[in-house]
């Protein structure tokens, strides 16, 4: 390679003013990882030519590598400015955008490639990832199998199709797309990381073990499957070689803030609790330091609140006409509680009873709330027959999108804990509607919510923070307060400590409230959680446990870290009458 950039160097003092030998000696120096001559010829390259694409390309991926996404950006838009249609600056600047979770900006260069060349098949990949991102599953789907139409061997498009399968609950199917691209590829890395995740999530530990041990096989240095092993080790509850594991290895930028989870659960689990804060601690600064935590304002979901507060009060509600329910036969049951309140739980065990069916963690809600006439709440004052209609007709679509059949004689229970903060707007829709409320002693339910690793939102944003997290636990709760101060509310309250102390006597009480005849299957949830293909939560692999009590009373364990919350907590410590 030396003696090439000795070559270029000699055609260059013959012919300087020659564009394509600086190019070329720029590309020798990326290869060589000398990015600050790859650049001094890339740039001589667009200073002799200013409608050099390629050199303003070149610049523009250079920069992305040094992580200068500011100066990468400047350069891909250059080359665009001279070349509208020019694929390869969109298609890197559309990435970069994505990377950094500007995802309308990514979206939008996406579309103006494939609008140039809709079979593009790097374009729709990376498109239908970015889908999969902002939760538009289908639209996702279409991308991928577009890929497929175009190119069957094409294995990315398989992965992704199958982890858009794990994330809606279709894990047996996600499953069957990963081991297809084993048999189109059977050292296909990628495939075999998807169904160690895939099978752990879905605790599926006999399988897990058998793919790990054949991907160490085909893999031996692949030091991420260590990281795999340190889980299988955690589910076997040997949280002490699991650490060592960990502790000792660095996995790289991917799995840092799940390595540092894992680490701070396995502590929590050996009674290790200053260690366990500190790399929960680690572990939420890392994703809050995320490009994805920066599309989220941890304000944003308290200021919804404070507008419903302002709105649901009795001096608003004596206003509202009245609607005719009559021909409103059928009335939702909604699990509801703050996350971490044991909703999970209890959502495993009610799904073991023959006559209900339980939709978990989907946003049927919001989907109806989305057709409140100019998004405004004043607009129930005087809402119409054929508003409510329409809204409810709505709800029940949704429904039915997630049930296979529906059967008027089963109860179907809307899961999903934040709820709780629309039960305002689910009265005015459904004035019968029932809810079945989860309770947990609320510092507890607190430190719960910094211990996990959720999905983020507006609302789980606040969770990377503890005193965000009390903070948005008393305005919920105070909410909740405030909608059975001025409704009359058909609910039953159930406490996740009462639960685990008497577990029998808690969960007839709640059938009762579903007026249902009490079922010995209930009793053997545990074989109800293990059959289910996936739980949508952080608490999937708890809930296949027997139950236990190390989760009761774990504030009292981690006080001196507690100290800023236990005063925001304590008046709805007293209520709860903890």
């Amino acid at each position: 390679m030396f003696n090439q950039i000795k070559k270029i160097e000699e055609l260059i003092k013959l012919e300087p003013q020659n564009i394509i030998n600086y190019f070329n000696l720029g590309n020798i120096y990326i290869k060589l990882k000398n990015y600050n001559l790859a650049l001094k010829n890339f740039q001589i390259t667009v200073d002799l030519d200013k409608n050099f694409l390629q050199g303003y390309n070149n610049l523009g991926n250079i920069y992305k590598e040094l992580k200068n996404t500011k100066e990468a950006i400047k350069f891909f838009k250059q080359a665009i400015k001279i070349n509208p249609n020019y694929i390869n600056a969109i298609y890197n600047l559309a990435n970069i955008y994505s990377e950094i979770a500007m995802y309308e900006e990514a979206s939008n260069y996406y579309k103006k490639i494939l609008k140039i060349n809709p079979n593009y098949i790097p374009a729709l990949n990376n498109f239908g990832i970015l889908l999969k991102n902002i939760n538009m599953s289908n639209e996702a789907l279409k991308c991928f199998e577009k890929i497929i139409d175009i190119d069957k061997n094409y294995l990315r498009a398989y992965n992704n199709i199958g982890n858009i399968l794990i994330e809606t609950g279709e894990v047996n199917k996600a499953i069957h797309n990963y081991k297809k691209v084993l048999k189109l590829d059977p050292n296909n890395f990628i495939s075999y990381k998807n169904l160690l995740a895939a099978f752990e999530n879905s605790n599926q530990l006999s399988d897990y073990e058998k793919i790990l041990r054949q991907s160490k096989k085909i893999f031996p240095k692949e030091k991420v499957l260590d990281f795999y092993y340190s889980i299988f080790l955690f589910r076997k509850k040997k949280y002490k070689e699991s650490i060592n594991i960990l502790k000792k290895n660095d996995f790289g930028a991917e799995f840092e803030i799940k390595k540092n989870f894992f680490l701070a659960k396995a502590y929590d689990f050996i009674n290790e609790h200053d260690s366990a804060f500190k790399y929960f601690r680690k572990a939420n600064e890392l994703t809050n330091k995320s490009h994805e935590a920066k599309n989220f304002d941890r304000k944003k979901y308290l200021q919804s609140l404070e507008i419903k507060k302002n709105y649901f009060t009795k001096k608003n509600i004596i206003q509202w006409n009245q609607i005719d329910c009559k021909s409103f036969d059928i009335s939702p049951t909604f699990l509801i509680g703050f996350p971490r309140s044991g909703t999970t739980l209890l959502d495993t065990i009610l799904r073991s009873h023959p006559k209900i069916e339980v939709i978990e963690e989907k946003p049927m809600v919001l989907k109806m709330l989305n057709l409140i006439k100019n998004n405004n709440l004043s607009s129930f004052k005087n809402i119409s027959e054929s508003e409510v209609s329409e809204m409810r007709k709505e709800y029940f679509s949704e429904i039915n999108k997630n049930i296979k059949k529906f059967n008027k004689s089963n109860i179907y229970i809307d899961k999903l804990p934040l709820n709780i903060v629309n039960v305002g707007e689910i009265l005015r829709i459904f004035p019968n509607a029932k809810f079945i409320l989860a309770i947990r002693h609320p510092i507890d339910c607190v430190l719960s919510c910094y211990m996990q690793d959720f999905k983020l939102n507006e609302a789980m944003i606040n969770f990377l923070d503890i005193k965000s997290a009390a903070i948005l636990y008393k305005t919920t709760m105070e909410l909740w307060e405030q909608y059975n101060s001025i409704f009359k509310i058909n609910y039953v309250q159930i406490k996740y400590e009462d639960l685990i102390d008497d577990f029998e006597k808690n969960i007839k009480n709640v059938i009762r409230f579903l007026n249902l005849s009490w079922d010995k299957s209930l009793l053997d949830y545990r074989k109800t959680a293990i059959n289910r293909e996936k739980i949508s939560t952080p608490s999937y692999y708890q809930v296949v446990q027997p139950i236990y009590k190390h989760a009761a009373q774990r504030w009292e364990k981690y006080k001196t870290h507690l100290v800023k919350i236990s005063p925001i907590l304590e008046d709805l410590v007293k209520k709860y009458e903890y």
